[in-house]
């Protein structure tokens, strides 16, 4: 696949260079994780950076247990 960028006339050489090196980097690098199948672990993490883990209801059962377990927790001095 070819890309054309419209890139000013007074940026230098060497920005320019270097910023075509990095973005072809990260293209590489996102060819490969397309590539490989994504574990439960990393489709868990998308789903909670997109906003779509959702406890709808349970979200105030879940707040009051979790409270009930941390005021449960006893740490004891060696």
């Amino acid at each position: 696949m070819q890309i054309t960028i419209n890139i000013p006339d007074d940026l230098p050489a060497s920005i320019v260079n270097q910023q075509v090196l990095e973005f072809e980097e990260k293209l590489k690098q996102q060819s490969k994780t397309n590539q490989q199948p994504m574990s439960k672990w990393k489709k868990m993490v998308q789903r909670i950076e997109n906003g779509s883990f959702d406890l709808s209801n349970y979200t105030q059962t879940f707040n009051k247990d979790r409270e009930d377990f941390v005021q449960s927790i006893d740490f004891k001095e060696s």
